[in-house]
């Protein structure tokens, strides 16, 4: 058998691309995500509770009530209004999260993210960058960060989507505040 030799320039050619396109991409980002809270709890703790699975009001028109477990989990498919879900914070700062019907645990997660000094529970970023060309790439950066406001839970949901081809070519910033009712 003959053995061939693969030439790996291009892949080598590759990665210093992609690396300069991700740094450009962070280098158009917003440094400060969202605005700042003027509202906030006095402690972290305030945050645990039970809330309303059903969103009771939304501020953008173009976005939709998404129940309260949707973002926690983004595979959920909604069963039936009035379900509850349940906060407690653990002993390493993270929420944990259950989702009740009638005293009966449906299913529960633990929502990966930290506290901050504004008292705001940040859940960890999405984000990410798809290359097509050397000149012409997408990204996307989801941030949510979940507080409690005059006895509602807020979840600001803050997308920025953008592309590039050669210089910035455009991008969107969505802001999104999901407020739910806290039971107890």
């Amino acid at each position: 058998m003959k053995k061939t030799k693969h030439n790996s320039t291009f892949c080598k050619g590759l990665a210093p691309l992609v690396v300069v396109t991700a740094i450009l991409t962070l280098f158009f980002q917003s440094c400060k995500p969202f605005k700042e809270v003027t509202k906030t709890n006095n402690s972290k703790t305030e945050i645990v509770g039970v809330y309303s699975n059903d969103c009771d009001s939304i501020d953008n028109k173009n976005a939709t009530k998404k129940q309260l477990w949707q973002t926690v989990d983004k595979n959920y498919i909604p069963e039936k209004a009035g379900l509850e879900v349940k906060i407690q914070s653990t002993k390493n700062n993270k929420l944990f999260v259950q989702l009740i019907d009638n005293d009966s645990v449906i299913s529960e997660k633990i929502i990966k993210g930290h506290f901050k000094n504004d008292q705001c529970y940040y859940k960890r970023r999405y984000f990410y960058i798809v290359p097509i060309l050397p000149v012409l790439w997408w990204f996307e950066n989801r941030q949510t960060r979940i507080y409690l406001n005059q006895g509602y839970l807020v979840l600001e949901e803050k997308e920025d989507t953008g592309g590039a081809v050669l210089i910035m070519a455009g991008g969107n910033t969505t802001n999104t505040n999901r407020l739910y009712k806290k039971i107890r």
